[in-house]
Protein backbone atom coordinates (compact mmCIF):
# COMPACT_ATOMS: atom_id res chain seq x y z
CA UNK A 1 0.00 0.00 0.00
CA UNK A 2 0.92 3.35 0.25
CA UNK A 3 0.65 6.63 2.16
CA UNK A 4 -1.29 9.77 1.66
CA UNK A 5 2.23 11.10 0.42
CA UNK A 6 2.87 8.38 -1.78
CA UNK A 7 5.29 6.53 -0.02
CA UNK A 8 5.69 2.57 0.20
CA UNK A 9 3.75 1.22 3.25
CA UNK A 10 3.92 -2.41 4.18
CA UNK A 11 0.76 -3.38 6.98
CA UNK A 12 2.17 -6.25 8.98
CA UNK A 13 -0.67 -8.57 10.29
CA UNK A 14 0.98 -8.03 13.66
CA UNK A 15 -0.02 -4.26 13.89
CA UNK A 16 3.33 -2.93 12.74
CA UNK A 17 3.92 -0.91 10.16
CA UNK A 18 7.18 -0.35 7.88
CA UNK A 19 7.34 2.99 5.79
CA UNK A 20 9.59 4.37 3.45
CA UNK A 21 10.88 8.20 4.45
CA UNK A 22 11.70 10.55 2.32
CA UNK A 23 14.55 13.38 3.73
CA UNK A 24 12.54 15.88 4.56
CA UNK A 25 11.07 13.39 7.23
CA UNK A 26 13.59 11.77 7.68
CA UNK A 27 15.47 15.29 9.08
CA UNK A 28 12.08 15.94 11.23
CA UNK A 29 12.40 12.22 12.67
CA UNK A 30 16.20 13.17 13.80
CA UNK A 31 15.59 16.62 14.72
CA UNK A 32 12.34 15.11 17.06
CA UNK A 33 14.20 11.93 18.07
CA UNK A 34 14.58 13.42 21.51
CA UNK A 35 11.27 14.79 21.75
CA UNK A 36 9.35 11.89 20.62
CA UNK A 37 11.14 9.43 22.75
CA UNK A 38 10.14 11.67 25.86
CA UNK A 39 6.43 11.62 24.58
CA UNK A 40 6.58 8.12 24.15
CA UNK A 41 7.30 7.55 27.54
CA UNK A 42 4.74 9.65 28.86
CA UNK A 43 1.31 7.88 30.00
CA UNK A 44 -0.69 10.25 27.96
CA UNK A 45 0.07 10.23 24.48
CA UNK A 46 -1.50 9.99 21.27
CA UNK A 47 1.90 9.19 19.41
CA UNK A 48 2.54 5.24 18.39
CA UNK A 49 6.08 4.17 19.08
CA UNK A 50 8.13 4.42 16.62
CA UNK A 51 10.64 0.75 16.75
CA UNK A 52 13.16 1.84 14.57
CA UNK A 53 14.40 4.63 12.11
CA UNK A 54 16.84 3.32 9.88
CA UNK A 55 18.64 4.02 6.14
CA UNK A 56 19.35 0.44 4.39
CA UNK A 57 22.80 -0.19 2.37
CA UNK A 58 21.93 -1.61 -0.36
CA UNK A 59 18.77 0.95 -1.50
CA UNK A 60 20.01 4.44 0.65
CA UNK A 61 16.59 4.93 1.32
CA UNK A 62 15.33 5.90 4.71
CA UNK A 63 12.42 3.79 6.56
CA UNK A 64 10.41 3.81 10.09
CA UNK A 65 8.91 0.43 11.87
CA UNK A 66 6.02 2.28 13.91
CA UNK A 67 2.97 0.25 16.00
CA UNK A 68 0.07 0.98 13.63
CA UNK A 69 -2.46 2.83 16.03
CA UNK A 70 -5.75 1.53 14.49
CA UNK A 71 -4.79 -2.10 15.02
CA UNK A 72 -7.23 -3.94 17.03
CA UNK A 73 -5.82 -7.16 17.90
CA UNK A 74 -7.63 -10.59 17.71
CA UNK A 75 -9.71 -8.90 15.23
CA UNK A 76 -9.67 -9.96 11.70
CA UNK A 77 -7.91 -7.65 8.70
CA UNK A 78 -11.25 -8.34 6.71
CA UNK A 79 -13.37 -7.10 9.33
CA UNK A 80 -14.93 -3.60 9.68
CA UNK A 81 -13.80 -1.19 12.83
CA UNK A 82 -15.74 2.12 12.83
CA UNK A 83 -13.30 4.93 13.64
CA UNK A 84 -15.64 8.57 14.49
CA UNK A 85 -12.20 10.91 14.11
CA UNK A 86 -9.12 9.57 12.40
CA UNK A 87 -6.09 12.21 12.80
CA UNK A 88 -2.69 12.30 11.44
CA UNK A 89 -0.55 13.33 14.22
CA UNK A 90 3.10 13.90 12.78
CA UNK A 91 5.11 16.98 12.85
CA UNK A 92 3.94 19.10 9.45
CA UNK A 93 1.78 21.81 8.15
CA UNK A 94 -0.86 20.38 6.30
CA UNK A 95 -4.30 19.68 7.97
CA UNK A 96 -4.26 16.43 9.88
CA UNK A 97 -7.83 14.91 9.86
CA UNK A 98 -7.93 12.58 7.84
CA UNK A 99 -11.89 11.09 8.83
CA UNK A 100 -14.72 12.20 10.26
CA UNK A 101 -17.46 9.67 11.12
CA UNK A 102 -15.47 7.28 8.95
CA UNK A 103 -15.52 9.48 6.11
CA UNK A 104 -12.69 10.68 4.13
CA UNK A 105 -12.14 14.25 4.94
CA UNK A 106 -10.06 16.19 1.86
CA UNK A 107 -6.89 17.26 2.70
CA UNK A 108 -5.55 20.87 2.27
CA UNK A 109 -1.41 21.60 1.77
Amino acid sequence: GGGKGGSPLAFLPSGYIVKEINSGDNESLLEMTEALCKRALGKNTFIVTFLAHFKTKRSGRNYAAMSNAFHVHGVSKDAKVFWKYMFDLKGCRDDRMMRFNNQKVPVSK
